[in-house]
């Protein structure tokens, strides 16, 4: 409960920092690794560009745990638990990646371009 409450306090406060530049239209600079932008105007943009750099940095990790839980299920030599943990694992990987492109997708019918 600790965790959650601190994570929430630490996105605030970031989020304070950050969203005034925003919520005034001043250009802030922040690239896009998709559309190459430089220059972030408004919230949408800003989220998406977000959700960009978060693609570029959950899409390999999302593979490698993939990986792992491909490595996992071979190794489980047929033991119930093991497999369960194998089949948790790819489950959770793919879920992650496929919510993180689910929200990209839903910014890009709100926010083109």
């Amino acid at each position: 409960m600790k965790i959650k409450k601190l994570l929430v306090l630490v996105f605030l406060s970031v989020g304070l920092l950050v969203f005034p530049k925003v919520a005034f239209a001043e250009c802030t600079e922040l690239s896009s690794p998709f559309s190459g932008k430089t220059c972030v105007e408004s919230f949408g943009d800003y989220v998406k560009t977000i959700i960009e750099w978060a693609l570029t940095v959950i899409g390999p990790l999302a593979l490698l745990m993939l990986i792992v839980g491909g490595w996992q299920y071979m190794m489980a030599a047929g033991n119930p638990d093991a497999l369960r943990a194998a089949q948790r694992t790819i489950t959770r990987a793919l879920t992650g990646l496929l919510a993180l492109i689910a929200v990209w997708g839903l910014l890009e019918i709100l926010w083109p371009g």
